[in-house]
């Protein structure tokens, strides 16, 4: 990605321009506080931020599904990171949501139950069993451990 400072709205869940050294925009040709006034959580910064607290608007943390809505997505498109281990299965779907976010199952084998999630295609098979364990045992600290927490 070119080198450029970026203004986004993570609650927009986009990109809103990119900032010009006066602090216009170049496309929308607005100042600051223009973009400010239609989006006010607007943050400046460079490309890799703007992605990944983009992104950070789509994760999800676990919830159960049926074990038919988990062969389904298996057998829908070639599995991203497919990974068998005596305590779980899991694999991501090759079609990216957003940027590297994509969705997630797991199934786990001693409970017989299965999960589905967002989160980047980075994750580990362990940290992706870890955090369907946590729901399983109803505990609200399944979220994703690697958010993009810059205010």
């Amino acid at each position: 990605m070119p080198n450029h400072t970026y203004y986004f709205s993570p609650a927009a869940q986009r990109v809103v321009d990119i900032a010009m050294p006066d602090g216009t925009g170049a496309h929308s040709r607005k100042t600051r506080e223009q973009l400010l006034a239609l989006h006010p959580d607007l943050r400046t910064g460079p490309a890799e931020l703007a992605l990944r607290t983009i992104e950070d608007t789509y994760l999800e943390a676990p919830r159960p599904v049926t074990e038919d809505d988990f062969e389904q997505a298996y057998g829908a498109l070639p599995p991203l990171h497919s990974r068998h281990t005596a305590r779980a299965h899991s694999f991501m779907l090759s079609e990216m949501h957003y940027g590297r976010v994509t969705r997630i199952y797991a199934h786990l084998r001693e409970s017989g139950t299965y999960w589905t999630l967002r989160d980047r295609i980075d994750a580990t098979h362990e940290d992706i069993e870890r955090r369907c364990e946590l729901a399983l045992a109803g505990q609200t600290d399944a979220t994703p451990t690697h958010r993009c927490d810059n205010g």
